[in-house]
C-alpha cells in the first residue's frame, strides 16, 4: 500500500492508503482518521470486492456497507450503455465485515497494515506513526 493524500473531514485529518490493481483501479484501502490531538478516531477498510468497513476506535465497534448486487447496479445504470456504476448498498453483516477486513489486511505486507492490525488489538497508534508510512 502506498500513501495517496492527507485531507480533512470535518475536524478530523484523514490519511489514506491504497492499493491498486493490475488495471489501476483501487483494489484495497485504508484510510486513518486523527483529531486534532493526534489521537486516533477510526480506521475505514474499502476493498473493491466486499464494500467498506469503518472501526471507531472509542467504542471497539465496526460499521460497514456492502455494494450493491450486479442485478441491481446494472438496472439502475441502465441509461448508460457502457459502464455499471455499483453503489453502496444496506448495512454489512458481521461476516460480511469480517470478509472486507480479511481482504484488506491480506492485501498487503506493508508496514501501514501492521500499523491498522495494532491499533485494533488496543494498542495506542500515534499519528506520528503513520507519517513516517507516508
Amino acid at each position: 500500500m502506498k500513501f495517496v493524500k492527507k485531507s480533512k473531514v470535518g475536524a478530523l485529518e484523514k490519511y489514506i492508503f491504497e492499493k491498486e490493481s493490475d488495471l489501476g483501479s483501487i483494489s484495497t484501502a485504508l484510510c486513518f482518521f486523527f483529531r486534532k490531538d493526534a489521537s486516533l478516531f477510526g480506521i475505514e477498510f474499502y476493498s473493491k470486492i466486499f464494500g467498506i468497513a469503518n472501526w471507531y476506535k472509542d467504542d471497539n465497534r465496526f460499521v460497514g456497507k456492502s455494494w450493491e448486487a450486479e442485478e441491481t447496479a446494472q438496472s439502475v445504470s441502465a441509461l448508460n450503455y457502457h459502464y455499471t456504476g455499483k453503489f453502496l448498498s444496506a448495512s454489512a453483516s458481521e461476516e460480511l465485515i469480517q470478509k472486507i477486513l480479511t481482504n484488506v489486511l491480506e492485501s498487503s505486507n506493508s508496514k501501514i497494515i501492521e500499523l491498522a492490525k495494532t491499533a485494533m488489538a488496543g494498542e495506542v497508534l500515534a499519528l506520528e506513526k503513520v507519517t513516517n508510512c507516508i
